[in-house]
């Protein structure tokens, strides 16, 4: 049955349906309006420029064009290599009533409709520590304070003006790109390396000062970027003033997370670059060398979490997801055994933070080159909860059918972490002593 309307004339019909349903073929539209083929084609060029066209022949869709505030119509979309090469990946078209079309010479992504921000972008949505903080600088957007609540026209505005600076290697828009084109490294602000203590304390004060950072993760560690010689970006985390059990407990879980780089990098998984700093305050940072920059340009980067959200939608472990997107052709068999390894250490060091954002893939032109640096794999079991700190080691982890071929490997790797943790003399007593207790538990598991 054609659709009822109101409207007087075709082309507002037309309209009216385009605005309405989204993206048609003109076989629908013809359909639901009771038209001939002439009639819409007549009809549909008194609509442009506000009509978007895309697919070929019988796969061709019309669209309406949306408006979003502070937005232009079509936003290109930037790749920076790493020689810092520009290129036009795609264009980015607005569709009534929701969802975006990709106009790119992009196989993957070709004149491809997208219901919500495209995949691929999802990533430079603002999140963490940071994003919250993202949201308090830039609130004359006047966007939610809450950043689990910005649309995708909210993250559009933000990230077209001001995103030019976000994770991996995309920028949105001509203003964002402009701004990183004219970027110029300041000597007066990179950070030299005898200074540095004393220059991320003021930079951790600066952070506080800005007050809370909306709702957050239990214990979710508190952060800022800074740029270090010889121009090296990196992601500083930071324990409170080493006062009480508390900031004790955060300052020792920082130095774990610096020891579990260490020892993944010792049997050739790579991790990210760490370093660990102390000043007069007292305070422990965690200074991260970023892997999605490189001395003259950036590095693609997209996360488990929005691979599973665009292939798969599971809501199961690494190892489930990895499984998928291998069986889908997405990775390899190699990226596949390491994150089934990485999810099997991350439980036998007590990580109960393993969700699918915390591990990324190193991309180019949207193809997966390989596994992106292991970053947040720490013993987060024991974060401090509501003011409680658990003290107890850690059950026996139990072995699945799945993890046999990584057991010998990850248990071995498990026990070294345990043991260098005890060892290091920037652990507190307390957690030395759990530390020592959960290597003699991996050590009585029979494999």
């Amino acid at each position: 049955m054609p659709i009822k309307t109101h409207h007087a004339d075709i082309e507002n019909r037309i309209r009216h349906t385009l605005i309405t349903y989204g993206p048609l073929s003109a076989k629908k539209i013809c359909f639901e309006l009771n038209i001939s083929q002439p009639v819409f084609s007549r009809n549909i060029k008194k609509l442009f420029p506000n009509i978007v066209i895309f697919g070929k022949s019988r796969a061709t869709l019309y669209a309406h064009k949306r408006t979003i505030a502070g937005v232009t119509n079509k936003l290109p979309v930037y790749e920076i290599s790493e020689i810092g090469k520009v290129t036009l990946l795609a264009t980015l078209h607005p569709v009534e009533p929701k969802g975006f079309f990709i106009e790119s010479t992009i196989s993957k992504i070709h004149f491809k409709y997208f219901e919500n921000l495209p995949y691929f972008l999802d990533d430079l949505r603002p999140s963490g520590f940071l994003g919250r903080l993202v949201a308090k600088q830039y609130d004359f957007l006047h966007h939610p304070q809450d950043i689990s609540l910005w649309s995708d026209s909210d993250c559009l505005r933000f990230l077209s003006q001001y995103g030019w600076d976000m994770i991996g290697n995309y920028i949105i828009g001509d203003d964002a790109l402009q701004s990183y084109l004219n970027k110029k490294t300041n000597i007066e602000l990179l950070i030299k390396e005898r200074e540095r203590e004393s220059r991320y304390e003021n930079m951790a004060k600066h952070v506080l000062d800005m007050g809370p950072a909306g709702s957050s993760a239990a214990g979710e560690q508190p952060k800022f970027l800074a740029i270090k010689e010889p121009e090296t970006p990196v992601i500083v985390k930071f324990s409170p003033p080493i006062k009480h059990a508390v900031s004790k407990r955060l300052a020792d879980l920082l130095v774990c997370e610096h020891i579990a780089h260490t020892v993944l990098n010792d049997i050739g998984i790579t991790a990210t670059e760490s370093q660990i700093l102390t000043n007069n305050a007292k305070r422990v940072f965690l200074e991260l060398k970023r892997f999605d920059r490189c001395k003259n340009g950036r590095i693609g980067v997209v996360s488990l979490q929005t691979l599973n959200l665009e292939f798969v939608g599971s809501t199961k472990s690494w190892s489930d997801v990895s499984e998928s997107l291998y069986e889908r052709g997405l990775i390899s068999q190699g990226i596949h055994n390491n994150i089934c390894f990485l999810d099997l250490f991350g439980r036998l060091i007590a990580n109960t933070d393993r969700h699918l954002g915390n591990i990324s893939f190193i991309t180019k032109n949207l193809e997966i080159l390989k596994l992106a640096p292991v970053y947040d794999m720490l013993p987060m079991s024991y974060i401090p909860q509501y003011e409680q700190m658990r003290t107890t080691t850690m059950e026996q982890p139990i072995i699945t059918p799945r993890d046999l071929p990584y057991m010998t490997r990850a248990i071995d790797t498990a026990i070294k972490f345990w043991q260098d943790v005890h060892d290091n003399p920037l652990i507190t007593m307390s957690f030395k002593k759990i530390a020592s207790n959960n290597s003699k538990i991996l050590e009585m598991i029979n494999y």
